[in-house]
């Protein structure tokens, strides 16, 4: 195998191997040189303006190209009908566009800030339906948003959620393997987990591999990691320890120089 691992299929896309830049800048030269240096994706972020031609220089590298589409969270507590309804029409339009664009995929933000984490956290108050059980109704923004999206860009496109792990409490305090059953069943190709949260246990690297592996072996599509992942054995042994198919990278590895971005993978 190879240091980066062997490539990774997912229903409608393939990767070349399974580090993944997570895109943190809104730099389009630093995103060519994750390409040129060898990642299999990149994820940009929301404030990435990406434009054909950036995209295919970035896929001319055999490096597929994913965008993240994203609403910051909300100032109101309930959601109106017609806020949901302006909610799920960006999502659906913003996927169409991302296709359009020449993206290979689209990632649905529910990490922290975001509308759907905010809606989707343990203790959100009851906003749609009072019929329906506490994790169903905080599910259920997240599970409509992919919905539209899937039916914006049909299903021979990638799509795939963003979802924050605080601990192993956390996860299951959220009930994220129920959510990402859910989510399943409504279409999406992969689930990426990121560590949240500033106490202990949400930066313990051990902790949070644990959490991502309990995910990983009650699901079916691929799961993504994010970590500190600054060296090729820290990459190496995430992806031998069975807590996830790929890893997402938010910085590059030790580089030999301070401004050079050293990820080229060995044959």
């Amino acid at each position: 195998m190879k240091t980066w691992g062997d490539p990774l299929r997912f229903r409608v896309l393939r990767l070349n191997n399974r580090v993944i830049r997570a895109s943190g800048t809104v730099s389009l030269d630093y995103e060519l040189r994750f390409a040129e240096a060898g990642v299999g994706a990149i994820i940009a972020s929301p404030g990435v303006a990406a434009g054909p031609d950036h995209i295919a220089a970035v896929q001319a590298h055999g490096c597929k190209y994913l965008l993240r589409i994203s609403l910051p969270r909300s100032s109101h507590r309930v959601l109106s009908g017609s806020e949901i309804d302006e909610t799920l029409g960006f999502f659906a339009e913003a996927a169409r566009l991302s296709r359009e664009t020449g993206a290979d995929g689209v990632e649905i933000d529910g990490g922290e800030g975001s509308v759907v984490a905010q809606f989707l956290g343990p203790g959100t108050d009851e906003r749609l339906s009072a019929s329906r059980g506490p994790v169903e109704q905080r599910a259920r923004l997240i599970r409509e948003i992919v919905r539209a999206a899937r039916g914006a860009v049909g299903r021979d496109f990638h799509l795939q959620v963003r979802l924050g792990v605080s601990s192993v409490l956390g996860l299951m305090a959220a009930s994220t393997v129920q959510v990402v059953h859910w989510l399943e069943e409504d279409g999406i190709d992969a689930v990426h987990l990121v560590s949240e949260g500033h106490h202990p246990g949400a930066q313990a690297e051990a902790s949070f591999a644990f959490a991502t592996r309990l995910v990983k072996e009650a699901v079916r599509v691929p799961v993504l990691r994010n970590g500190r992942f600054e060296t090729e054995r820290s990459i190496q042994s995430a992806l031998a320890d069975a807590s996830c198919d790929a890893v997402t990278l938010a910085r590059p590895l030790a580089p030999a120089r301070r401004d050079e971005v050293a990820l080229r993978p060995a044959a």
